[in-house]
């Protein structure tokens, strides 16, 4: 057992804005979203309602979210077919809500100030790039394996992380 939800298939066909719980709430349930997932909201501290999304086929945009504190509601998320981007969530500590990723065509974690690991990258097998760029608190790569038989990486990019000491994962 994953510890997944069993969700039936119920799919978004067009990109999805969450900016507050009202939005959050209208997407509760969705397992697969044909466009975007934008999520930038001054007052949402967590994603709760996304657990059943599986799959999005545009990108992931968590951007300038300054109370989100986790991701956690994405925990089934497996496949990002555009790419994910973190950029400056002010008070998000971890991504251990992208555990259940495996495919993305990059993944960018850029400007989080709170941000002290990447464990969340984890599962990930397949990724053209990864930047993780400017985060202030990170402390560890731990999260990202670099084993060329089961990860295929495109570029890899870590640059101005000043708590990194090294960059073994």
């Amino acid at each position: 057992d994953s510890g997944l939800p069993d969700c039936p298939e119920n799919v978004s066909t067009e990109d999805v804005y969450i900016v507050d719980a009202e939005t959050l709430r209208s997407v509760e349930g969705v397992t697969r979203i044909e466009g975007a997932l934008i999520v930038n909201s001054t007052v949402l501290t967590d994603l709760s309602g996304l657990e059943c999304l599986r799959e999005i086929q545009g990108m992931l945009f968590i951007d300038q979210s300054p109370n989100l504190r986790n991701i956690d509601g994405l925990r089934a998320l497996q496949v990002v077919h555009g790419g994910v981007f973190a950029f400056r969530n002010d008070q998000l500590e971890h991504i251990d809500g992208l555990s259940s990723l495996r495919t993305s065509a990059g993944v960018a974690i850029m400007e989080n100030e709170s941000l002290q690991n990447i464990r969340g990258l984890q599962g990930l097998a397949d990724v053209g790039v990864v930047d993780i760029v400017e985060n202030t608190s990170l402390t560890s790569l731990e999260g990202l394996h670099f084993d060329p038989e089961s990860l295929q990486y495109t570029r890899v990019r870590v640059i101005m992380n000043p708590l990194l000491e090294d960059i073994d994962a």
